[in-house]
């Protein structure tokens, strides 16, 4: 059975690893993927970061990419 992990990169630095967890099938992960880059937003925008820029990065059991996704949150110009 194929197993497909999540990661949230900031930029090109993929140091940062939300999530990591192995799941199952790709719907999973990208629920989870997409979690854990909400999770990160609320963070970057909490410590005053008004643009931030991530990318999910869903890979197989073998560290392939099987899904790229870009998440882009834009607080610019807000009251």
């Amino acid at each position: 059975m194929e197993r497909f992990y999540t990661h949230v990169c900031k930029g090109w630095d993929c140091a940062i690893d939300v999530e990591g967890e192995m799941l199952a099938d790709a719907k999973a992960a990208y629920q989870s993927a997409a979690q854990g880059a909400r999770a990160l937003v609320a963070d970057e925008i909490a410590i005053g970061h008004n643009d931030v820029d991530l990318e999910l990065v869903i890979t197989n059991e073998c560290g392939i990419a099987v899904a790229l996704l870009p998440v882009t949150a834009r607080t610019t110009g807000l009251p």
